[in-house]
């Protein structure tokens, strides 16, 4: 049993070691993130009807749909 959580330890370091994001990754990580908030502010302040349609947003999607028609 001791074993198991050693050799899951050791997998687990080892993933965080090779997957670990540098200082400029993150960067650009935050960068991209501010972005998407922008974009998701910008859509916010559009009416309903004039919104582009998104995956799983369903309320919006159905009324943009019976709108158009």
């Amino acid at each position: 049993m001791n074993s198991r959580w050693i050799c899951l330890g050791l997998c687990l370091a080892a993933m965080i070691l090779a997957c670990g994001a540098s200082t400029a990754q993150a960067a650009t990580l935050r960068e991209r993130w501010q972005q998407g908030a922008a974009y998701r502010a910008s859509i916010r302040q559009m009416p309903l009807v004039e919104r582009p349609n998104r995956p799983i947003h369903v309320y919006g999607n159905t009324v943009r749909f019976f709108s158009s028609r």
